[in-house]
């Protein structure tokens, strides 16, 4: 599963939302500011970060669709 941390006052969160939707993954959001316990638990210090929970890999800011496309294929969840 790939988790999109994120809040909603964040620009290039709103970004990586619109790759994630062009690109038609299916993720799981949380706001940090809304469940900051998830975001500890799972080592997020800075938005946007997507963490596939199956590998443990992760980017940290916003990429490219290509960068994330590239990080999707090479980290199946």
């Amino acid at each position: 599963m790939i988790i999109k941390f994120y809040t909603k006052s964040c620009g290039p969160c709103k970004m990586v939302t619109a790759v994630l939707d062009d690109l038609e993954v299916e993720y799981e959001g949380v706001d940090i500011e809304e469940d900051m316990q998830t975001a500890i638990d799972n080592r997020v210090s800075s938005v946007p970060t997507l963490v596939n929970t199956e590998t443990g890999s992760r980017i940290i800011g916003f990429k490219s669709k290509e960068k994330i496309q590239e990080w999707l294929n090479d980290n199946p969840s």
